[in-house]
């Protein structure tokens, strides 16, 4: 039975009279199960018949949206449609997320193709959200998808799925207009092993004009080579082409203003320079000698300081040139600023603050990946994404103590097998009801309190198949507060011990600070005895941090989670209440 019978068939069942032709676009609704992928022409007996497109009527129909009958589809139920063949029938338009408020996707991938196209109204345009969120899914195997115009609104994504190099033989071709906005996901095809290289390539749309651009560009880290891959998008000649070029690395310390500029190994591209700028308004830099470790303070060639302010350090070299070869690095000291006083869940160095721009010996300005490194000032979760294990770990400078915690899962990755404090057998701690949602533990007689570096595993807690990094991580405290730690997917940060009791008194006093005063600067030093506590042979602003974390204490002592006093009845109530309770997060780190 062909479309127009159908109509037909359709509007006699119904009683009606004879089919008018449209004055005005008709909706077809995706009505598609929530979160998942469907057919796009499920139901299709050869007159476009649908399962999952649905217009009340009158006269109600399950039919594919048709341009010849002025029809277009709106996926706005939150279900995603999947194109993975030739479809037939093409719609007037086809809105993804139309509705204030609604989500949707489509996904277009092994050989799918489709062409969105106006007749007597709308304007054959696929747009990636309208009042909503939508995400327009692309694997690079997908077949000729040609539309009139292509728009995305601020809160869509549009994700691109490589599995090679210079893949994506078919892509989106608009005759008419490209309007871009919102967020670009680049990501490795699944069960593909490809990693990405500096000059790869890929164009995934084609138009003769592209307006507007992508306020944010996220790159699967499972795709990324190393932490210089830098993925460029270009609208060059009215196409849409992402591009891999590699930087030079800037990595911060987060706690202690270290900086290092590296050319990350596990490629073959050199870069040279000829200049650069250190800067960090926000935190503020010094150029004081055992502060800055300028190119000139080494001994390099040609390389001259040039004007350092409190805002930014600059070095050039008028004669030749610096090479960095992959896997090569330059410690350029602590020159960044460190708050040491800086609140729990705020680091001493606000990475976000700090840029490095160089110079190419062809007069290029380049701005290198900012890379965050060290310990985090939190109560961390951290999660090996390898193998799915966490743990809490205390890298801030403070004792934390807590009466409760709770890791939660939206997508429901998490394992509720996971061992936590009551598998390690640490007294009085007991599992709430655990399930792939939400793991939690009370404890019901005392306060774990954890001193800087102190770390509690869990078990395998997150099911690190999955490709859901969501996890939240909040924990409660004796006054009945709780608090957003932050989730970091990587390795355990290695703190070292650190001693600010400079004269070995057995206390970390006033006569202390004096002593890291009268050294501060100091570099090359092996010992504590002039104010280095944390061993790295500097006296700077971390062993003040370290100073301040541990005054009126014995850092001597052994470190471990103890039990400190019992917490009343009625907060351990509000504990079992509330730690279930979804508070604002306050950060999700990943180490790629």
């Amino acid at each position: 039975m062909n479309r127009l019978a159908c109509l037909l068939f359709l509007a006699a069942a119904a009683g009606l009279g004879p089919i008018q032709r449209a004055v005005a676009q008709t909706q077809y609704q995706w009505i598609g199960p929530v979160g998942a992928e469907a057919d796009y022409d499920a139901g299709d007996l050869g007159g476009g018949e649908a399962t999952n497109w649905y217009n009340p009527g009158p006269p109600e129909a399950f039919l594919q949206p048709d341009s010849f009958f002025d029809e277009y589809g709106s996926i706005s139920n939150g279900g995603i449609a999947l194109i993975d063949h030739g479809i037939s029938i093409s719609p007037a338009d086809l809105r993804i997320a139309e509705t204030a408020g609604s989500t949707g996707g489509l996904t277009i991938r092994t050989g799918g193709a489709i062409t969105v196209q106006a007749e007597a109204f709308g304007t054959g345009t696929l747009a990636n959200g309208g009042g909503g969120a939508g995400t327009l899914t692309l694997r690079d195997d997908m077949g000729a998808v040609s539309v009139e115009r292509y728009t995305q609104n601020a809160a869509s994504t549009l994700v691109a799925q490589v599995s090679g190099a210079a893949t994506f033989a078919n892509r989106i071709t608009a005759s008419n207009a490209i309007s871009l906005d919102g967020t670009l996901r680049v990501e490795r095809a699944p069960d593909s092993n490809f990693t990405a290289a500096a000059g790869n390539s890929w164009t995934i749309m084609q138009g003769p004009a592209i307006t507007g651009s992508f306020d944010a560009v996220e790159v699967d880290p499972n795709l990324r080579g190393n932490a210089g891959q830098v993925f460029a998008t270009s609208r060059s000649g009215g196409a849409l082409t992402v591009s891999v070029e590699q930087r030079l690395v800037v990595q911060v310390d987060r706690f202690t203003g270290a900086a290092t500029l590296m050319n990350p190994s596990g490629h073959a591209v050199n870069i040279p320079l000829i200049s650069y700028t250190l800067a960090s308004p926000g935190n503020g830099v010094s150029g004081a000698n055992g502060r800055w470790n300028s190119l000139q303070d080494a001994g390099v060639s040609g390389w001259e300081e040039a004007n350092p302010t409190a805002a930014q350090l600059s070095e050039l070299n008028a004669t030749g040139t610096l090479t960095i070869t992959p896997g090569q690095a330059r410690d350029l000291g602590t020159p960044i600023n460190a708050n040491a006083g800086a609140p729990l869940g705020t680091d001493p160095v606000q990475v976000a603050d700090v840029s490095f721009r160089y110079q190419s010996p062809t007069g290029e300005l380049v701005d290198a990946v900012i890379e965050p490194v060290g310990r985090i000032n939190d109560l961390v979760l951290v999660v090996d994404p390898a193998n799915g294990l966490a743990t809490i770990q205390n890298q801030s400078a403070q004792s934390v103590s807590f009466i409760g915690y709770t890791v939660s899962s939206a997508a429901g990755a998490l394992n509720p097998a996971f061992s936590g404090f009551e598998g390690a057998s640490v007294a009085d701690w007991f599992k709430a009801n655990p399930t792939t949602f939400n793991l939690t533990e009370l404890n019901t007689h005392s306060v774990a309190a954890m001193a800087p570096g102190d770390e509690q595993a869990l078990g395998t807690a997150w099911d690190f198949n999955s490709d859901d990094r969501d996890l939240e991580f909040q924990y409660q405290t004796a006054d009945g507060v709780l608090h957003a730690g932050t989730v970091y997917y990587g390795d355990k940060a290695v703190i070292a011990a650190e001693n600010a009791d400079f004269d070995s008194s057995g206390t970390v006093d006033g006569r202390d600070f004096l002593t890291w005063q009268r050294g501060f600067g100091l570099t090359g030093q092996s010992d504590k005895t002039t104010g280095d506590a944390n061993g790295d042979g500097n006296v700077d602003a971390a062993d003040l941090t370290a100073w301040t974390a541990q005054f009126g204490t014995s850092p001597a002592a052994v470190a471990t989670v103890a039990g400190v006093p019992e917490p009343s009845t009625a907060l351990l109530t509000v504990v079992a209440l509330t730690c279930l309770a979804r508070a604002t997060v306050r950060r999700c780190m990943d180490a790629d």
